[in-house]
């Protein structure tokens, strides 16, 4: 329940709907352990404004800086706000009559919220895994001395056992080893028993020069190491790790000291279960290169992005070919801006060099809007898109912004306008530099021949115009241009690989560890999920944890790892004329719900209202599906408006019985009040007057005379 409070000074001199958005942002706020990350979540105010504010109105078309930054605030949740009369929200006006003091209100923290959901998961755990959690979790610690082992020993049945055939003889065939005991066959040569204490003698097999060392090691103890009791196992791992080193080096240690089977893996485990390790791991090295695609005419692959400079915003659009170079302004709040100015801007490129195979994008906005979707698929067109933080997948079009703004720097208009003599000089001069590689311009790539710009030139008309071979000449032209760009990824491709090596691919459903590439904490592994999809070229699209985001990311920032909880399945239990859901973590066996009541009763949560200052909204979170209440207004957009009115309380769920059990039966939810209908109101109105020039004074419509 979100409640109400008290609103603060500064809060008292909002305008009305400033207040109204505020108890809205406070409630999501307020509520974001259980409403964030909801997809069917529903506000319910009776103010109207906030149902357009709180919709589809995006920020760079809100003036009032105090609702752009609330509208700010809700950006993290999915909800759908809908309008409802304040004499029907009955849920807020009661929150609304008992506010809390916000000086008074005590804070809870985070850790205290997610304790208290744990609760039903902590009861099912045994006492002594509970004492095994608290006392790995703990920070205290204590020194496992010889006296804590000995005790542990005595009080093990798996060591007892072992050490009484240590102290009599163990048998000739492993087979006759009892089963808990098989995995100290292999060393049972090197177990003796000191004061109640196994230990093992370590025999390694060294070089000549290093034995005598080794014997001294033995003499004076380091070379044998104690059979550790499965009780203080925890306890000794967490002491391994208390300096957070790696699995080679607790190795080492544990080798001088310390020994059970199965250690080695233990301590890997122990080191890959630490979230502070995995927080500050590595970056991974860098992937294979992909070899590219290389088109073979002009324009068949064009690389597009957007860039901003001076105030104004550009498209860049170059042929990965000939690298001929596009640029064009793009006005904010025009019809060349969004992707309706993408599709245009694509059409004019369309029209003079063909329409594209490929066309490679960083996946902004524009390129990921749906209208620019159905665009190039009507038009066949591949998009290729660069994962996030990850430029060298997208180089080119990199490059052709940095080309981009190098040239608009001294070149635009004080409007920022490329309609200027020094713009198409600038372009005219780029379009005739050779590249290094083919010694052939972009212009002689896709026209066959240099364009007159500034400098003195030759006219080759004749050669040009006049040559039969003009077809093959294009043709050689761009074979040249494409051995240069092979010669060039080559050698990309071997410097790229030098420092590379493979990982292992994911799949779909594995739990994967994100590193940042931005933000306040570079390189760090700080964000989980889940991969939803598996692409080409090494790409992986992530449902991020707590979110709900859905991100492209390159195979080198993904780190696989196993979760610690898996929750426990569902299962069907028929038992006599019984039947239900049996849940292992609550152990509890419960009704099935009828097929008619199911959209009421399962998973029915309810965030109550709230009110602030005499404001009335309320949280409401339903099942994807829920039948239509005839109390809430019908939606016309979506189906997440179309739920249940939070006006009234479902009846009470009857006692289990042999008919409540059967799914045929159904069990109806009635509202607590019907609808009252709406009366036109019998006021008599004041009749409208118009004012007259003639007399200087207000008269009725037919008594003024217009002249």
């Amino acid at each position: 329940m979100a409640g109400s409070r008290f609103l603060k000074p500064a809060e008292k001199r909002y305008a009305p709907v400033e207040g109204e958005a505020l108890a809205i942002a406070w409630s999501l706020k307020h509520t974001k352990h259980f409403t964030q990350g909801h997809d069917k979540l529903i506000i319910v105010t009776d103010h109207k404004p906030l149902v357009k504010l709180f919709g589809d109105r995006a920020l760079d078309q809100i003036d009032n800086p105090r609702l752009f930054s609330l509208k700010q605030i809700t950006l993290p949740w999915r909800f759908t706000v809908v309008h409802r009369p304040g004499k029907e929200n009955c849920f807020s006006d009661a929150t609304s009559r008992n506010p809390v003091d916000s000086e008074d209100e005590e804070e809870i923290s985070n850790a205290e919220i997610l304790a208290g959901i744990m609760v039903d998961e902590l009861n099912d755990i045994d006492n002594a895994d509970m004492a095994t959690i608290c006392t790995i979790n703990d920070n205290e610690f204590r020194a496992i001395t010889w006296d804590i082992v000995r005790q542990e020993t005595q009080r093990d049945e798996s060591l007892h056992n072992l050490s009484l055939l240590i102290n009599s003889s163990f048998p000739e065939d492993r087979s006759d080893m009892p089963p808990e005991l098989m995995p100290y066959w292999s060393i049972r040569d090197n177990l003796y028993m000191i004061d109640g204490v196994i230990l093992m003698n370590d025999k390694v097999l060294l070089p000549p020069p290093l034995r005598e060392d080794a014997a001294k090691s033995l003499v004076n103890g380091t070379g044998t190491r104690i059979l550790i009791p499965p009780q203080l196992r925890p306890e000794i791992l967490q002491s391994l790790h208390s300096a957070h080193q790696g699995v080679g080096s607790m190795t080492e240690r544990a080798k001088a000291a310390v020994y059970w089977p199965g250690i080695t893996k233990d301590i890997e485990s122990a080191r890959t279960n630490c979230s502070s390790c995995n927080r500050i791991m590595p970056s991974q090295a860098h992937l294979p290169p992909i070899e590219p695609w290389i088109p073979s005419t002009p324009f068949e692959a064009i690389a597009c992005d957007y860039f901003h400079l001076i105030g104004y915003y550009y498209f860049v659009a170059v042929d990965r070919l000939s690298g001929w170079l596009e640029v064009m302004q793009i006005r904010v709040g025009t019809n060349e801006s969004g992707s309706q100015g993408l599709c245009k801007a694509l059409r004019r490129i369309m029209i003079t060099f063909g329409v594209p195979i490929e066309i490679s994008s960083d996946g902004g906005p524009e390129f990921s809007a749906g209208k620019t979707k159905v665009f190039l698929k009507k038009w066949g067109i591949r998009h290729r898109l660069s994962s996030v933080a990850f430029p060298s997948s997208n180089g080119r079009a990199e490059l052709a912004v940095k080309t981009a703004k190098r040239m608009l720097m001294d070149n635009i208009s004080p409007n920022g306008s490329l309609d200027n003599d020094g713009m198409v000089r600038a372009l005219l001069m780029y379009r005739n530099t050779p590249d290094a590689g083919c010694k052939l311009s972009p212009a002689q790539i896709l026209l066959g021949r240099p364009l007159r710009d500034t400098l003195p030139f030759i006219s080759k008309d004749i050669m040009v115009f006049n040559n039969p071979e003009i077809t093959s000449h294009w043709k050689d032209a761009w074979n040249a241009k494409e051995e240069a760009l092979r010669t060039r990824y080559v050698k990309t491709l071997e410097n790229m690989s030098e420092h590379s090596r493979p990982l292992l691919p994911l799949e779909a459903g594995n739990h994967v560890m994100i590193q940042n590439q931005v933000g306040r904490h570079p390189n760090k592994w700080d964000k989980s999920g889940v991969v939803v999809e598996v692409k080409d070229n090494d790409q992986y699209v992530v449902k991020v944890a707590g979110s709900g985001r859905l991100t492209l990311r390159n195979r080198r920032f993904l780190r696989k790892y196993e979760p610690h909880f898996k929750q426990a399945p569902e299962m069907r239990v028929e038992h006599g004329n019984h039947s239900g859901i049996f849940t292992p973590d609550s152990n509890t066996l419960q009704p099935p719900v009828p097929a008619e009541t199911e959209g009421m009763t399962k998973a029915h949560q309810v965030s109550p209202p709230l009110a602030t200052g005499g404001t009335q909204q309320s949280l409401l979170t339903y099942p994807p599906q829920q039948t239509p209440s005839p109390l809430l207004p019908a939606s016309t957009g979506t189906d997440e408006t179309q739920h249940s009115s939070p006006c009234y309380v479902p009846q009470q769920t009857p006692a289990l019985n042999n008919q409540s059990l059967n799914p045929s039966a159904s069990t109806r939810v009635t509202p607590a009040a019907s609808p009252t209908t709406a009366r036109r109101s019998t006021r008599e109105r004041k009749q409208r007057q118009l004012y007259d020039a003639s007399t200087g004074q207000y008269a009725a419509p037919h008594a003024v005379t217009f002249k």
